[in-house]
């Protein structure tokens, strides 16, 4: 992933994001907690299927489902506010981040919705910037079962 600040996401960057379990969400705003951070994790769906954390609509737009517990991305913060997400890969060490304007969408389709259900609070992002961050002091894990 190239360190070049860029205004549009990827087909690596793409595969990349939507791979992750997890990423960190930081919101800025007025009000007792001018700065917000909330980890958002892949939910499961009726099957017992992971669901991505994330969902590329295009080159410039993303989005991903509003947390059911943490409740620190406060819905009213996304009204076209600042938004950064942050993905890291602790197995590969690798980190990037995406920071754009936020939109709080419960109007969608079943289709634009998916893979979370028609309905759902959605934050839409219009990417800003997206980078690659160096990844020299990430901590490797790795999962508890390949040891």
């Amino acid at each position: 992933m190239s360190e070049v600040v860029t205004t549009r996401l990827s087909i690596g960057v793409r595969q990349f994001i939507e791979t992750q379990p997890f990423m960190f969400v930081g919101t800025a705003g007025g009000g007792p907690a001018p700065v917000t951070c909330d980890i958002v994790q892949s939910r499961r769906d009726a099957g017992g299927g992971l669901l991505p954390v994330v969902r590329v609509i295009d080159t410039k737009t993303l989005r991903f489902a509003l947390p059911v517990h943490g409740d620190r991305i406060d819905a009213a913060r996304c009204d076209g506010r600042g938004v950064g997400l942050l993905f890291v890969d602790f197995m590969r060490g690798v980190r990037y981040r995406i920071n754009g304007r936020a939109t709080l969408r419960t109007d969608l389709s079943d289709a634009d919705a998916a893979p979370w259900p028609a309905g759902s609070p959605i934050v839409e992002l219009a990417v800003a910037q997206a980078y690659g961050n160096c990844g020299t002091r990430v901590v490797r894990l790795r999962l508890a079962n390949d040891r």
